[in-house]
């Protein structure tokens, strides 16, 4: 057996240094997190559960190099070529382990989860992600950087030591195949975790309430990964809430929709002719949505937030205000999705990014377009960032404009122009003269990391350092109250419909399945045909804008949108928010709110006295977390021309 061990001993070193790396660097960061964990119970399962997905994923990785060195065992010839394989191999696995774990602890702090889906999106845009680390994580990107250099040089000088194959004679190479036959057969069980009819995946071993505490359990390579295996999957993904008959959901869905919905016959279940409401609205109103990053409520005083947002809280009081209006998810393509098609979110990524929404998916450019609207995306950055240019294009906008259509910006940061350039590129095309009503959607930046804006604009609210949220928030609200007033004296708000909302709060985390109270987002209207102000206390969610949009702008054509008209429902108590979480959704109502969750039974919390069927309530929930992947996959969801009525 002597002879065998310089044969399994690269593979050896290597398994116990990733081992090590993995209980390490996730005892640290409980640690960190400990006020998150429940007990002792629950930090020693962390640990415990942990181990077994680091086993599980030890054996994918070790697949390669066992089979590199079966063959060179057999074939004398390559043994040379295969022991540089190997150690190339486990030298690059061990590298990009360290590197991903040493990394978590800020991607933990700005996300509230391990590296995961998030991760693999933001690679899609390596200049933005680049730009953002450099100028607003630079000492924390260069320690990461130093460290994963050291640690691994350290951790692989053992593997080069230690990575030499040398088989001679027939018996020798029989006996290595029968000890590696019995090992791949030890890899396949420990790989499955188990005789259960499943491997192992994270909802095997969640511990908790908490996501963050349940990434916990993960190892980061192996997070990522899994978030990798399940996009590549995801129109074969089975819906992970609990299903109900599709003829039950339709029905519940459109059960909830406004009272008064007339349905179109026809293949599209939700396909309606929305219910007027008398405003006498004037004819081809413009329509602007100016759409601000990351500006949550806590930026909000009157939200309960941070007073950066004096402008907001100005037009507060000459505008529609929803006191009580939330986000459906936690990034810019979830708020674009809502804002602009009415579309509820789903475990999936947004319909921004999938493959069946690019053409012929409805949008509010496709509905205006055929009542003669012309429609432009107006976004300071790079418009593939999300695939928006794409999405954009395919249903219904006739341009898009980028920084690269800014010849001369006052102010270029990591994510485009400044917000006063990206304003000033909207202006214009607003005021350009034409024989066509406007839809001009403005999607800003200035308030993202690395929170860059130009100097001398704004008292600083965090006066010892400018790059922070509160005061890029502040800049933000300084150039949106610019725009506001130029399109006030510029006479525009007497014959345009304004929509100003923020896409998502700032940062999002909690213990809870999906922290709510981090989705309240600040939202008005201005329209001439409305008698303002109004402070509006009902519960609504972002999917409620384009719906009420198209009812202050007049429109009778039939539309799939199941959002409510908030015209309707002013200061009522009958609104309801559907929030997107990672896995996890929600739907809160005035009194309750329902947790979904994969593979998990349905958790409701409700005022004490509440007296209603919690039962129903869940399948509501259900439904329309049901509805919106029924209605993708079956695109159902669709805009079809000459609809017009």
């Amino acid at each position: 057996m002597k002879q065998l061990f310089p044969v399994f001993r690269p593979l050896i070193v290597f398994s116990l240094l990733v081992l090590l790396a993995f209980f390490c660097f996730r005892l640290v960061l409980s640690i960190q997190y400990l006020e998150r964990i429940r007990d002792a119970s629950q930090f020693i399962q962390i640990l415990a559960y942990g181990f077994r997905i680091d086993l599980s994923f030890l054996t994918v990785i070790l697949i390669v190099p066992f089979a590199l060195i079966l063959l060179s065992v057999w074939v004398p010839k390559i043994q040379r070529l295969a022991n540089q394989m190997v150690r190339i191999w486990l030298v690059a696995a061990l590298i990009s382990i360290l590197f991903l774990e040493i990394s978590t602890p800020l991607f933990v702090s700005q996300f509230d989860i391990r590296p995961n889906r998030l991760f693999i999106e933001y690679l899609g845009s390596p200049v933005e992600i680049t730009q953002m680390l450099v100028n607003g994580f630079l000492v924390e990107s260069i320690l990461i950087l130093l460290l994963t250099v050291v640690l691994g040089y350290a951790a692989s000088r053992f593997i080069m030591r230690s990575a030499s194959i040398s088989a001679t004679g027939f018996g020798y190479r029989a006996l290595v195949t029968i000890v590696f036959s019995v090992i791949f057969a030890l890899e396949v069980l420990i790989g499955r975790s188990g005789f259960q009819h499943r491997p192992i995946n994270p909802a095997m071993v969640a511990v908790s309430d908490d996501r963050l505490v349940n990434s916990l359990v993960l190892n980061s390579t192996y997070s990522i990964l899994y978030s990798a295996y399940q996009m590549s999957h995801e129109s074969a993904l089975k819906f992970p809430y609990g299903m109900l008959p599709d003829e039950k959901m339709i029905k519940i869905v459109k059960a909830q929709m406004d009272k008064g919905t007339v349905f179109v016959d026809g293949d599209i279940e939700t396909l309606h002719i929305p219910e007027q409401v008398d405003l006498n609205p004037r004819e081809k109103k413009d329509l602007i949505i100016v759409v601000e990053e990351s500006l949550g409520a806590s930026f909000v005083a009157s939200l309960g937030g941070n007073p950066v947002t004096p402008n907001i809280e100005k037009w507060r009081r000459k505008s529609w205000f929803f006191d009580n209006l939330y986000a459906t998810g936690v990034r810019s393509a979830r708020g674009l999705e809502a804002i602009t098609t009415g579309f509820l979110p789903t475990p999936s990524r947004a319909v921004l990014k999938l493959p069946r929404a690019q053409g012929k998916f409805f949008s509010l450019a496709s509905y205006l377009g055929e009542a003669g609207y012309e429609s432009t995306f107006v976004y300071g950055g790079e418009s593939h960032f999300d695939n928006m240019k794409g999405f954009f294009l395919s249903n219904g906008f006739d341009r898009v404009v980028d920084q690269y259509d800014y010849p001369n910006p006052d102010f270029m940061g990591s994510w485009g122009v400044s917000d006063e350039d990206l304003f000033k590129r909207a202006l214009a095309i607003i005021e350009k003269e034409s024989s066509k009503p406007k839809f001009v959607l403005v999607f800003s930046s200035s308030n993202h990391p690395p929170f860059e804006f130009p100097d001398d604009k704004i008292e600083l609210f965090d006066k010892d350092n400018k790059a922070t949220a509160q005061n890029a928030a502040k800049y933000a609200d300084y150039a949106l109250g610019k725009f506001l007033n130029e399109l006030e004296l510029d006479g525009e708000l007497r014959h345009a419909t304004v929509l100003v909302v923020a896409d998502h709060e700032d940062k999002v985390f909690g213990s809870e399945p999906v922290p709510h109270n981090r989705y309240r987002i600040p939202g008005f209207i201005l329209d001439p045909d409305l008698k303002l102000p109004i402070i509006d206390k009902q519960l609504a969610s972002q999917i409620d804008l384009p719906a009420t949009l198209v009812s202050l702008l007049g429109m009778q054509a039939p539309n799939p949108m199941i959002g409510h008209d908030l015209t309707h429902h002013i200061n009522q108590s009958d609104g309801r928010a559907i929030m997107q979480f990672g896995q996890n959704q929600a739907y809160m109502t005035a009194l309750c709110i329902v947790y979904l969750q994969p593979q998990k039974e349905a958790h409701i919390d409700c005022d004490d006295e509440v007296n209603l069927s919690k039962g129903d309530l869940i399948e509501t929930a259900i439904a329309h977390a049901q509805f919106a992947e029924y209605a993708y996959e079956n695109e159902i969801y669709a805009f079809k021309q000459g609809q017009q009525l």
